[in-house]
């Protein structure tokens, strides 16, 4: 909050110290020294980067179980069959499932389980800064909106 007059003595402002000897602090600064204080509890981290790790080893799993029969049969269609027209269609349905994944991040409900994740009072706070603002985005054409933390910018969860 930008003061113009000191509250304790409400002497006009020149300085960022008043002749009473009260000390001006802007946002940035008290910001600042929260985040200094602010050590992120490990095992959430650890926990958080875990669950990620099973979510794209389930989404490879799967990949990998609709992949590899997707393509026997499109090389068998190519090999052994007369008629190939299918094959044009095929194959870039098969590359559409090799490059597009998944959205690979933590629900809501599962990030709030996290004790870390919340303050003393109730209030969202990030596992990784202990910033309390939640920037929300959409992806393009999708219902599915992507939570990342103002403050340092990784995503968080998904809603």
């Amino acid at each position: 909050m930008d003061f113009k007059f000191c509250p304790k003595c409400s002497a006009p402002r020149t300085t960022a110290r008043c002749s009473c000897g009260f000390v001006f602090k802007n946002n940035k600064q008290v910001k600042k020294q929260y985040r200094e204080v602010f050590t992120p509890n490990e095992d959430d981290v650890q926990y958080y980067e875990e669950c990620r790790k099973q979510i794209i080893r389930r989404v490879y799993i799967f990949k990998a179980l609709v992949i590899v029969p997707f393509a026997l049969y499109i090389a068998y269609i190519y090999f052994f069959s007369v008629n190939t027209t299918l094959l044009p269609f095929m194959t870039v349905a098969l590359i559409m499932m090799i490059f597009i994944t998944p959205n690979t991040t933590l629900h809501r409900d599962h990030y709030y389980t996290l004790s870390s994740s919340m303050t003393r009072n109730g209030n969202h706070q990030c596992i990784f800064c202990g910033g309390r603002g939640i920037y929300r985005s959409t992806i393009y054409r999708t219902n599915i909106t992507i939570a990342r933390c103002t403050s340092c910018q990784r995503i968080l969860f998904r809603e």
